[in-house]
């Protein structure tokens, strides 16, 4: 849009982003209420309308691109492994939000600003929720992109998951109330300090497993991930926990780690504290929702 001072139709828009008609609409509407961008209503002839004009309301004064390369990171399929570079130059830039979370004033990366308001504005459609796969077929994004926008929306609560319940279940999404502008999608492999050691931790993870088919194979779940046996997942998290000796994990920590949800981790963290294999963290203090390893004994 900002090589179309004079304004473009939305049609334009989505066969330069590669996007279906109906997800750039939805990007526009998100990006007009921001006050972003400004619709012209089109003028009626011979009792025919024509399509609306979208230009930019905000001129931006740094348009440069924050570096939104995974850090050379290998993930499998299922975790979002293309590069974020499939937006050409000169997309729709956004701060926007959904009606009632916050505005602010005009982002400073285009491209990634508009995946963010895509996503966000199906959030939006979807009130009760609405899976990472199902996200990709409705915005036409690559999985990549997707598991990276609400990885990095979920960091600020700009999205919130809602885990799945059994572990082999989906987790869902919805809109959180976050202001947008404050996505910032390089935080999505986002290195932490560990506490004890000092040492970064591993780079964080997407545990945002996006699988575009509408099921999986009989040895899969419906986002591509293989399917546990009963207790696989108990063993992993314990083992998992029994590897690190002297750091404090939450489920999501975890998850991030071993890929798998949030949801089912807890409940298998709850588990494993009731059998006495593993404790609460910060002296046993059952109000804490980190755990760690037992002391080990020389």
């Amino acid at each position: 849009m900002h090589g179309h001072p004079e304004g473009i139709p939305a049609r334009v828009v989505a066969e330069t982003a590669g996007l279906s008609p109906s997800t750039a609409g939805k990007a526009l509407t998100v990006l007009e209420k921001a006050g972003t961008v400004t619709r012209t209503p089109g003028s009626y002839n011979n009792g025919r309308r024509a399509a609306d004009i979208w230009t930019m309301a905000i001129s931006e004064s740094d348009d440069s691109d924050v570096d939104d390369s995974d850090g050379g990171d290998e993930t499998t399929d299922q975790q979002a492994t293309d590069v974020d570079t499939d937006a050409p130059a000169g997309e729709a830039t956004t701060t926007a939000s959904v009606p009632g979370a916050p505005v602010s004033g005009a982002p400073t990366n285009s491209a990634n600003r508009f995946k963010i308001a895509v996503v966000a504005g199906i959030l939006g459609d979807h009130p009760t929720g609405v899976s990472a796969a199902d996200l990709a077929d409705e915005s036409g994004l690559r999985s990549a992109i997707v598991a990276r926008v609400l990885t990095a929306m979920e960091i600020v609560e700009a999205a919130v998951r809602q885990p799945a319940t059994d572990d082999n279940g989906v987790d869902l999404w919805l809109r959180g109330a976050a202001d947008l502008a404050t996505v910032d999608l390089s935080r999505a492999t986002a290195r932490e300090t560990c506490p004890h050691c000092h040492r970064p931790m591993p780079r964080r993870a997407s545990t945002v497993n996006v699988r575009r088919s509408s099921g999986g194979r009989p040895s899969e779940n419906s986002d591509g991930q293989a399917r546990l046996h009963k207790g696989e997942l108990r063993d992993m998290v314990v083992e998992f926990i029994n590897a690190h000796p002297g750091h404090d994990f939450s489920a999501g920590d975890i998850s991030r780690e071993i890929i798998r949800s949030p949801g089912a981790i807890q409940n298998n963290l709850d588990y494993l504290i009731t059998q006495g294999l593993i404790k609460h963290a910060d002296d046993g203090d059952p109000n804490t929702r980190k755990v760690t390893a037992l002391a080990t004994t020389d």
